[in-house]
């Protein structure tokens, strides 16, 4: 599949142009919303469960939410606390 114009005026492939995809490049912090978005496009409006899935599925799919939530919570407080250290703070001092 042709991608774009290198430098010297040529289509190439993707390959050839040293092209990552945005999923290559994404921190772990992008990559749990970008699960958590893919979950939730799972479920309608309102995130209620479709008429057609199963409750067993429904439960499931929520639990994994939840585990996205606490792991990207637990995400921004190590960088809130990385951020802490390099000012010289610490939990004492608030």
């Amino acid at each position: 599949m042709i991608y774009g114009v290198s430098g010297d005026g040529y289509f190439e492939c993707r390959c050839c142009l040293k092209l990552a995809n945005s999923s290559e490049v994404e921190d772990s912090t992008s990559r749990l919303w970008r699960k958590q978005r893919k979950l939730e496009g799972r479920l309608i409006d309102d995130y209620q469960k479709p008429r057609w899935m199963r409750l067993r599925t429904y439960e499931r799919i929520w639990a994994q939410i939840d585990e996205i939530e606490e792991r990207k919570d637990m995400a921004c407080l190590q960088g809130v606390l990385r951020i802490m250290r390099r000012g010289g703070l610490t939990l004492a001092d608030l």
